[in-house]
Parts: C-alpha cells; structure tokens; sequence
C-alpha cells in the first residue's frame, strides 16, 4: 500500500518538477524574444533618423539657390532635429558589439556628409557622391548587422541602396510655385 503512495508522489514530484523546468525554458526564451525585438526597435528607430537626416541633407545639397542653407549651423540643426543622436545613445548601450559598430561608422559617415553640406558641397560634385555612396554603403551595413544579430541566415542577401539621380533643382518661386520640376523620389534606401 505504500508503495502505491511513494511511486505516486514520486510521479506527481516529476510532474511538477518537469512543469517548472518547461515554464522555465518558455520564460527565456520569451524573454529573449522580447529583447531581440526591443533591440531591432532601437536599431530601426536609428535607421529612421540617418535616414531623416540624409533626406534633408540631400534637399539642401541638390537645390541651386540655397545658399543661407548651406550655414554650418542651419545644417547641424537639422541634423540634430532628425534624432540622430538621441537614438545613436540608446543604440549604443542596448545592442550587440557587432551592431554597435556598424551604426557607428554609419553614424561617422552621415557627420562627414553634414559638414561638407554645411561648407558648401552640392549633389553634382564627385565629393559628394563618394560621401553618399558611402552613406548608403554605411547604411547598407548596418541593416545587415541588424539582420545578422536576429540570426537570420539571409541577412548578406540585402539589396545596396540605389544611388538617386544628382541633378540640381531649382528652389522653388517666392510665391510658392515651384519654378522647376520636383527631384524624382527614388525607393530603397
């Protein structure tokens, strides 16, 4: 009789026992899930503000009267209204090495684009399309680190972000009407 009621505690211990490991390895893995999520939030957050900032960058580089744009400073306002730096800090202390260096060279390489528009470079200089092709190269990596740190096995199979045509655009009519037609919007980057 009382082995019946060892070998059914014995039972119910292992039971509960195998429960608790089980809930145990689901709250882990969970919980990595939610970090991993919460790390590409961060790092695409990022992505939003290099990219913010590049568009404006690009806007002013490619009109031919901006001239009171081109400042030093209005630049680096604009630059600094994107969010670059608040989210570059968040990024810096909540993701891996890997991806940390990667949003950092991108980081370096959108400054040099800042303040070579801020001294005065335009779209249709060879200067400034090495400093966008490096962006984008820039740009291009830190996508495939994200990739690469969610353990996505195709994270090199990314498309490089096309180049957008560099042609200078006139600004628009001091009345509002534009005196030229709009730059074409490229996709993908």
């Amino acid at each position: 009789m009382w082995i019946t009621l060892v070998a059914t505690l014995c039972g119910t211990a292992a039971g509960v026992a195998s429960t608790l490991v089980a809930d145990k390895v689901r709250w882990k893995r969970d919980r990595a899930h939610q970090e991993r999520d919460k790390q590409v939030e961060i790092c695409v957050e990022f992505l939003r503000a290099l990219m913010r900032a590049y568009e404006g960058l690009y806007d002013i580089a490619s009109r031919e009267d901006r001239g009171a744009d081109r400042n030093y400073g209005a630049v680096r306002d604009l630059v600094s209204d994107a969010g670059t730096a608040d989210s570059r800090q968040l990024l810096l202390v909540s993701t891996p090495a890997h991806v940390t260096t990667a949003c950092e060279h991108a980081f370096s390489v959108l400054r040099d684009l800042r303040d070579a528009v801020g001294g005065g470079l335009t779209v249709d200089t060879s200067a400034y399309q090495e400093l966008d092709r490096a962006f984008r190269d820039a740009l291009h990596d830190v996508r495939v680190e994200v990739r690469r740190s969610q353990g996505l096995a195709d994270a090199e199979a990314l498309r490089r972000p096309r180049v957008p045509p560099y042609r200078m655009v006139s600004a628009p009519a001091a009345d509002g009407s534009p005196s030229a037609p709009a730059r074409p919007r490229t996709t993908g980057a």
